[in-house]
């Protein structure tokens, strides 16, 4: 299956003949298009890929899936054709999540791993989450809740009735996927993991970032951003370019030989 008849993946470069493929999964209650303004930051040499849940976008007529096995299973199917040639993998909150435990899928099955993962405004996942569960709340309680989190970056969009018609399913959705999650042992990654954060993201202390290194053989470092828990939209442009700047150091000649 091609990139451009995967429902799962959305190219937002277009360059087929890039060295390396970056592959960005979503927050809760966002879509690949999260990752659409990077382009503009992004090295000549790479092509740039976004994970696509279904019910959401061009999906939107699809129905969420809140089982995260499964979902987990599906996204790994839809990768296998891409990752074959040198990769690297991005996800924020819900994305790092999802993307760590398609990596551990993708290690176990014998397959490539990315030259490097960066998992970005996430606890590290043997850490359990100190919040009660939300999604099963009725929509009152519901959207209290979301304004009580996200009152600074979703305020506006939950408080527009229009709005919240699109937005409460698709957020009650993926925090049901992510209250779905149950964290397993199992063998570390065999590749670095960078793990970035904000500076003003008072739910990720150091312990919670630095508890990524437990997950890999290789090189480790935890970096943060301007901003809170969004700053990958804040601080876009350094984001994008400190990632650029870790490609840099691949001869991607050597790598694909």
């Amino acid at each position: 299956m091609s990139v451009k008849n995967n429902p799962w993946l959305v190219n937002y470069t277009n360059r087929p003949t890039a060295d390396v493929r970056l592959i960005c999964f979503h927050y809760a209650g966002g879509s690949a298009s999260a990752y659409r303004n990077w382009p503009k930051f992004l090295s000549a040499n790479v092509d740039l890929l976004g994970v696509q849940l279904p019910g959401r976008e061009g999906r939107y007529q699809e129905d969420f899936i809140t089982n995260f096995d499964e979902l987990i299973g599906k996204v790994v199917v839809a990768l296998e054709p891409v990752i074959d040639k040198p990769y690297v993998v991005f996800g924020h909150s819900m994305g790092s999540l999802m993307s760590f435990e398609c990596l551990r899928q993708i290690g176990s099955k014998g397959l490539p791993l990315p030259l490097f993962y960066i998992p970005a405004g996430r606890r590290s996942p043997q850490f359990p989450e100190d919040e009660p569960p939300i999604a099963h709340l009725p929509e009152g309680d519901f959207l209290t809740a979301l304004l009580k989190e996200y009152e600074d970056n979703l305020g506006d969009v939950l408080r527009n009735k229009d709005l919240r018609e699109v937005f409460i399913p698709q957020l009650r959705a993926d925090f049901r996927l992510c209250e779905d999650y149950c964290y397993r042992e199992k063998e570390k990654l065999n590749c670095p993991i960078y793990a970035f954060g904000g500076e003003q993201e008072q739910k990720l202390g150091e312990k919670e970032i630095q508890g990524w290194a437990a997950h890999t053989n290789c090189e480790f470092f935890a970096k943060r951003f301007p901003g809170d828990h969004f700053f990958i939209h804040k601080s876009e442009s350094m984001v994008v370019r400190e990632i650029n700047r870790y490609l840099a150091m691949y001869s991607f000649d050597q790598v694909a030989s």
